[in-house]
């Protein structure tokens, strides 16, 4: 399948990574809706690997709720399709948060 093939490119249904990646490692707070130029919004997802038992992380929906996730077990852990507009704080975790760009 070609790389402009349909459903193979973001916004929307793909199959491909998403275009825009950063790795946020015990971060402390962070803004994430100003980390991407190109995509200046909440993260389309993220991938935490919690890298200690009883990890804590805890971040901002989109609508500014804090939602905490606290006594991790050391392992990875999907957030896919979950928008996150903050971190709020991090406790021997690892966040690849990832945003898809607006469709032009």
């Amino acid at each position: 399948m070609a790389f402009a093939s349909p459903g193979n490119m973001s916004p929307g249904g793909s199959f491909r990574a998403a275009p825009y990646s950063r790795a946020f490692v015990n971060p402390g707070a962070a803004v994430l809706t100003a980390q991407v130029s190109q995509a200046p919004n909440s993260t389309s997802g993220g991938v935490l690997i919690a890298t200690a038992a009883a990890s804590a992380f805890s971040y901002k929906d989109a609508s500014g709720v804090t939602v905490a996730l606290t006594g991790l077990a050391a392992g990875v852990y999907d957030l896919a399709g979950i928008a996150m507009s903050e971190i709020v704080s991090s406790t021997t975790c690892i966040l690849l948060a990832y945003w898809h760009g607006t469709g032009s």
